[in-house]
């Protein structure tokens, strides 16, 4: 029996959401909260799957679908091992607030199976597959946060378009020098259906939106800059000034809008909705005191770790 163990960090998005689909720049962070895959062979020749999202037993060449489970088997379609295997997947990812767990399980997942079957793949080409893997699933996606699972840290990032010759470009920043949380709304509205509404606000209005895009690249842009230079007042004063852009696009509600203020009023930096907006989370960098009703994230380095442990 081959036993093999991946594990990929969660992650945030820092700054450039929307406009990143949209092929401008990026920051994204991985986070210190995991999604593990203990892949197991079997003498068999059937895919099982434990995790806490349900059950699953099917013969690799009669796999059934499971909405649940979609990314993980869609992972294992794409690189079907030539026996079978058992796949034990845990969390320590608050399920509640998500942190881009589809993207570390599909990583993850993907890593295991490269490993069982010797392939040689490249991490461009990992980010590729497993992006396509989420745009066939999802509709829409940038691949910011497959990025952070991948290669860790705080990254600098824009997508491959093939269409405009460009391929995935990642740089690694250094972490800021404050702390970072996170404030859950309490809900949250599916990206792919955000992301569909802008999409069809764009057909309709175009110039006003590819201004807009643009604005916020270039804010990314200046963000990552300062980044790099380690200029964290400009970092932060740069994120805060994309948040007004999220509220441009309309996708800062009523709830959110009030949790940016109670940050900002405790002197939080660099406040500003975290992902595709309308619930899910807002981020706050902070010196010292954890904000009120903010969870405290610990940025990771490491991206995924694939281990053969027998």
């Amino acid at each position: 029996m081959t036993e093999i163990i991946a594990k990929a960090p969660g992650s945030l998005m820092i700054c450039g959401e929307h406009a990143v689909v949209y092929d401008y720049w990026a920051i994204v962070c991985a986070i210190s909260e995991y999604i593990t895959v203990n892949l197991q062979t079997r003498s068999d020749n059937n895919l099982v799957i434990y995790s806490s999202l349900g059950d699953y037993k099917a013969p690799l060449n009669n796999l059934k679908d499971s909405y649940a489970l979609r990314f993980i088997l869609a992972a294992v379609k794409r690189y079907q091992p030539t026996q079978g295997i058992t796949l034990k997947i845990t969390s320590s990812i608050n399920p509640e607030i998500g942190f881009a767990s589809s993207a570390a399980v599909t990583i993850a997942t993907l890593a295991a199976l490269i490993k069982l079957n010797k392939r040689a793949v490249s991490d461009y080409d990992l980010h590729q597959v497993a992006h396509n893997i989420i745009l066939e699933i999802q509709g829409r996606g940038s691949g910011a946060d497959l990025a952070a699972s991948l290669y860790g840290g705080m990254l600098a990032y824009r997508r491959a378009n093939s269409a405009k010759n460009q391929h995935m470009m990642v740089e690694k920043l250094p972490l800021p020098s404050a702390n970072l949380s996170v404030r859950y709304a309490g809900y949250k509205t599916p990206t792919a259906q955000i992301l569909e509404d802008l999409a069809q606000k764009y057909e309709q209005n175009q110039v006003f939106y590819n201004k807009l895009h643009l604005k916020m690249g270039d804010k990314t842009l200046q963000a990552i800059t300062a980044a790099k230079e380690e200029k964290w007042q400009d970092f932060f004063n740069f994120l805060q000034d994309y948040h007004k852009f999220m509220c441009q696009l309309g996708v800062c509600d009523f709830n959110q809008a009030i949790h940016i203020r109670d940050a900002i009023n405790n002197n939080c930096k660099g406040v500003k909705i975290s992902g595709s907006g309308l619930g899910d989370c807002i981020i706050a960098f902070y010196d010292e005191i954890l904000p009120e009703n903010h969870i405290q994230v610990l940025p990771t380095t490491t991206g995924v770790q694939v281990e053969i442990i027998s």
